[in-house]
């Protein structure tokens, strides 16, 4: 089978005051199939380029949840 290909566009980076290791996701506003997160390395790629016809669509919200397992922030 081909070897999928995505394009990262944005490492989104986060630091535990603590030193817990940090996990990434996507937000469930976030619209699916389009975007995903890297829950390791907080690398955000893009799955399906065609979602992101300006004339289909205008626009498109992306948002992470970054989490140490006790709290979280999103952004």
């Amino acid at each position: 089978s081909p070897e999928e290909k995505y394009y990262v566009i944005a490492t989104h980076v986060g630091i535990d005051p603590d030193g817990d290791s940090i996990k990434y996701y996507l937000d469930s506003e976030t619209i699916t199939g389009v975007f995903k997160v890297d829950s390791i390395t907080g690398e955000i790629s893009i799955l399906d380029n065609t979602a992101l016809d300006y004339e289909q669509r205008t626009s498109l919200s992306l948002t992470i949840e970054a989490s140490d397992g006790i709290n979280s922030i999103v952004v």
